[in-house]
């Protein structure tokens, strides 16, 4: 991994799953997202889904756990690790090392992020009035990674530079 941003935290040290893990890990999420949203272009982020799973927003358990199927995923340590660092990657768009595009996915316009040394990808949904976050996740596989550069490349080259 190349060298993080300076505004950017160190990656949170979790060394097992528990409760008082996940109790932490919803604090900062609603830190960030319910108590106080993060602003895009002008408008804010909110979530994307208003469905709670387990007492908690779904937003939350899609950005800290895996799988394919919404009722079959689990806890992925590495995925927390990383929790906090969606405001700030968000908030410091258009600084060097955070690649932004545009891209229509399944009718849906969306705006995506990609943390480039740090290997983090933020996906968010447009609307009129805000952005809604779908989710966010570490890339740890590289052919991952090169489908979202060759993704980010082919969008980059058909679009406008972005307004701030």
């Amino acid at each position: 991994m190349s060298e993080l941003p300076t505004w950017l935290p160190a990656p949170l040290k979790i060394p097992s799953y528990n409760e008082e893990l996940l109790e932490d890990l919803y604090t900062q999420f609603r830190r960030y997202f319910v108590w106080s949203k993060p602003r895009l272009t002008g408008k804010v982020v909110r979530l994307a889904d208003p469905f709670w799973i387990r007492g908690k927003e779904k937003t939350f358990w899609h950005i800290i756990s895996s799988g394919a199927f919404e009722q079959n995923r689990e806890i992925d340590l590495e995925r927390c690790r990383y929790i906090h660092w969606i405001k700030p990657i968000i908030e410091n768009r258009g600084t060097p090392g955070v690649l932004d595009w545009e891209i229509l996915e399944k009718r849906n316009l969306k705006t995506k992020l990609f943390l480039f040394p740090g290997d983090y990808l933020i996906v968010l949904k447009q609307t009129p009035t805000c952005y809604k976050l779908i989710t966010a996740f570490p890339i740890i596989y590289g052919s991952y990674r090169e489908k979202i550069l060759r993704q980010y490349k082919k969008c980059a080259e058909n679009q406008k530079p972005p307004t701030q």
